[in-house]
């Protein structure tokens, strides 16, 4: 796998958690009530409005009519491992049909 930069996306995104939804998303946000932390099972950098939202592996299905997915990330290293349904571990730019990790190590560096 590449270097392929998906955490630029979220610049300036405020974390969210399931008491602390920052990600933007309005409560009319169909099938997952605007609370992208609630959807992907897990706390991340989520922001409103991905400018990636074509028919990658990082978009939930929703029953809106004028979308068809919504997506919250263009990486989440945070969710929860169910496959390759889109509400789990992926990072944008990994090849292949299901497009998700199973397993992620992060390392912070003090600066």
């Amino acid at each position: 796998m590449d270097g392929h930069d998906s955490m630029r996306h979220h610049v300036n995104a405020r974390f969210s958690t399931h008491n602390r939804d920052n990600d933007g998303w309005g409560a009319d946000s169909c099938d997952f009530n605007g609370h992208c932390a609630e959807m992907h099972e897990g706390g991340w950098w989520y922001k409103h409005r991905s400018r990636y939202e074509h028919s990658g592996c990082n978009l939930k299905p929703t029953g809106c009519r004028k979308r068809r997915w919504q997506s919250c990330a263009k990486c989440n290293l945070n969710g929860v491992y169910r496959g390759g349904d889109g509400t789990n571990i992926f990072w944008d730019g990994i090849p292949g049909p299901g497009c998700h990790l199973r397993f992620v190590e992060m390392k912070l560096l003090s600066v």
